[in-house]
């Protein structure tokens, strides 16, 4: 096995320098920082609209933009060899990475670039079909195998897919969830497997909406970057209570679905939540039927509380500076109704069994994701940290600190319904 190295926020900065020089070289934590997308969401097209699920639903860090734009984080990767630089969306609801063709790519006219093969001396043409369906979208095409490289790091020949033909998709995925029945091996655990990690774990930090990025770290997580202990749940959690908390005054809000079950995924550009409960907040904040709502909303005190886990679960608080995302007119300008600025609200009515916390709750929470257990450990998020401490999770030990909580079964999926737009 590897060296391990203990690292203090000053020795990571050194350990990154030294893994850009020489990316051969193995250790439990790596970490490097990449920019973000400029946002640009625009009114009145359905090819900007954020983005409601991107999620599959039948110690090495890489830094995510905050691409405003589709509501979603990207990584950047590179496959084959010689490496092609590829733009993907981090996706805890999916397992598969995969990315575009060029005939794919130029049929649909993908974003963020395509994969040649053609050019690649160490691709392998699995000749198995690829094929995943998202909620409104699809890609098809087939797998293969090539080289991988990653936040500095080099994988020899991880599987992904490749996309011949996609619907309503332009962006790549990087699949991070070990619990979609897949019969191989994902990222998180070739990684283990090839000793760039001592376990299939890893921890993901959004940071603030308004920040130009957020990070992974592969094998381990920062405990700088959240306050309180972790605490365990299982992979597809229970959300068992949520509160308005509006300027000091808390309300109970109740709903038939609790406790629910709710996805957790960075595919996600919003949030999912029963209609039931949906309601009272939309009309808290004047939401209207097109789910948009005056921008000033993110000025005001307050937050919404999501308790997950029951009660020796964990409660984390979403502000309401969270609550909106923005959007822009072609020409740059803000987006307007009868003057006032309008925005996107970010929370949306989930369909029966499909509610889901997507990035403007995980924007609040720091996770840390245990593949092999099926697991994920989640804490209060401590936005703009200027300090790193991180930590180097190995094989069959606890996270620091860790509480768990058991299974608590779900509510049958009942139909619920809010009253307002048609719903």
């Amino acid at each position: 096995m590897k060296t391990t190295y203990a690292l203090t926020a000053l020795s990571l900065t050194q350990w990154a320098i030294t893994i850009l020089a020489a990316p051969t070289a193995k250790s439990g934590v790596i970490h490097l920082a990449i920019h973000r997308d400029e946002p640009h969401v625009v009114e009145g097209s359905t090819e900007n609209l954020p983005r409601n699920y991107i999620g599959r639903r039948n110690h090495v860090s890489g830094g995510i933009d905050n691409n405003i734009r589709n509501s979603n984080y990207i990584a950047h990767i590179g496959v084959g060899s010689p490496w092609q630089n590829q733009k993907v969306i981090v996706d805890t609801g999916s397992s598969d990475t995969w990315m575009f063709s060029p005939s794919g790519c130029s049929s649909f006219g993908c974003t963020t670039g395509s994969f040649d093969s053609s050019k690649s001396s160490t691709f392998h043409n699995l000749s198995k079909s690829f094929h995943d369906g998202y909620i409104g979208a699809s890609a098809d095409g087939y797998y293969f195998k090539d080289q991988f490289s990653f936040g500095g790091i080099g994988l020899s020949q991880l599987q992904m897919g490749l996309a011949t033909k996609a619907q309503n998709l332009g962006n790549g995925i990087l699949g991070l969830n070990g619990n979609q029945g897949q019969v191989y091996r994902i990222l998180p655990q070739v990684m283990m497997d090839q000793g760039w990690t001592q376990t299939a774990a890893f921890s993901i930090y959004l940071n603030d909406v308004r920040s130009p990025q957020g990070n992974i770290l592969f094998g381990g997580y920062d405990s700088a970057k959240f306050t309180g202990p972790l605490v365990t749940m299982p992979w597809n959690l229970a959300v068992t209570g949520l509160s308005l908390n509006d300027n000091g005054k808390a309300t109970t809000l109740s709903s038939a679905a609790f406790p629910m079950q709710a996805f957790i995924d960075t595919g996600a550009g919003n949030v999912g939540i029963p209609p039931d409960i949906w309601a009272p907040i939309a009309n808290r904040f004047k939401v209207n039927c097109n789910g948009q709502v005056a921008c000033s909303i993110n000025q005001q005190p307050g937050s919404l509380d999501f308790t997950l886990g029951g009660s020796n679960g964990i409660t984390i608080k979403m502000p309401f500076s969270q609550l909106t995302i923005p959007i822009y007119n072609n020409d740059g300008s803000v987006y307007t109704v009868n003057g006032v600025p309008t925005c996107y609200f970010a929370l949306q009515q989930g369909s029966m069994g499909g509610n889901f916390l997507g990035d403007p709750f995980l924007r609040n929470a720091y996770t840390v994701w245990d593949s092999d257990r099926q697991q994920v450990a989640m804490a209060q998020a401590v936005w703009n940290a200027t300090s790193s401490q991180v930590v180097e999770i190995v094989p069959f030990g606890n996270l620091a600190g860790a509480a768990t909580v058991t299974n608590i079964p779900f509510s049958s999926p009942t139909p619920v319904k809010s009253g307002l737009c048609g719903n």
